[in-house]
């Protein structure tokens, strides 16, 4: 499956771009920011009002982050089931049933373990249990069965998203299990897998590395997820130009197509088959 998903989570607008095998290409634009759409503002503290500015803004997708070690704070004796009392839901159950109220689609990514699945105190830090997150998410898949469009984990290549950020452990204790997990809770689901930041630092492996990683380690995923911030967020300096942009640095929507490209060569060939 050749397919793409682009997330601007940076500047709170997401786009999702897919494609089918005769190379036929949808943009859909949405929105990315969940303290907003959890809590709102002073002046829109009500959720129906957010859900109706969506619906005047035209949004058709949101990207929402469904944060394990918040609804999973204590470790449930049957993690597979949603109703186990050791899980709550409150925080995403509102948002996330307006926007199927409102016909609005959602991308929900699953981040952060709880310190009961790692040992540690830290949130990025992998479970040590490849079992354990998929069983999160085949309780959040049936607790909220129709959302369709998932993305494992948020920016593994760095450190602040998955420690220590080993596309190995990526793949083995979160990827593989939570992509098997939700195609046998419903064959409908599309999981994205990668979800990668943009650009290599002292703390983060560029995208093209990670990508390579998950390849060797046997990634198995229907969408590839990048991020591509802009290397600039100010004013009157523009995106530096394709042809200059080192690849292996940096996968911006500057490098748009050197990032299909590495996507295409590197993952999606390789894993999906």
């Amino acid at each position: 499956m050749r397919r793409l998903l682009l997330i601007l989570a940076a500047v709170s607008l997401g786009a999702a771009l897919s494609s089918t095998a005769s190379a036929s290409w949808k943009v859909e634009y949405g929105l990315q920011d969940d303290a907003w759409l959890e809590v709102g503002t002073p002046r829109m503290s009500s959720l129906d009002g957010r859900l109706a500015m969506l619906d005047r803004l035209g949004v058709g997708v949101v990207r929402y982050t469904v944060r394990w070690d918040h609804v999973a704070p204590r470790r449930p004796e049957a993690p597979a089931d949603p109703d186990d009392p050791a899980y709550d839901w409150s925080s995403a159950d509102a948002l996330l049933a307006g926007l199927h109220a409102h016909r609005i689609d959602v991308v929900l990514t699953v981040w952060g373990t709880p310190p009961w699945a790692s040992g540690r105190l830290r949130r990025s830090r992998p479970p040590k249990s490849p079992k354990a997150l998929a069983q999160f998410v085949t309780a959040a898949a049936k607790r909220y069965p129709w959302v369709h469009k998932w993305e494992i984990w948020n920016e593994p290549n760095q450190v602040g998203g998955l420690n220590p950020n080993s596309p190995r452990l990526y793949v083995e204790r979160l990827l593989n299990p939570a992509v098997a997990a939700l195609h046998a809770v419903d064959p409908r689901n599309v999981v994205a897998g990668g979800a990668t930041s943009p650009r290599a630092t002292r703390t983060a492996l560029s995208a093209v590395a990670f990508m390579r990683g998950m390849r060797r380690a046997g990634a198995r995923f229907d969408v590839y997820s990048h991020h591509p911030y802009p290397r600039w967020f100010g004013r009157g300096r523009p995106e530096t130009p394709l042809q200059t942009l080192p690849c292996t640095r940096w996968l911006t929507m500057a490098s748009l197509q050197c990032l299909l490209r590495n996507v295409t060569r590197t993952s999606v060939q390789s894993m999906c088959g």
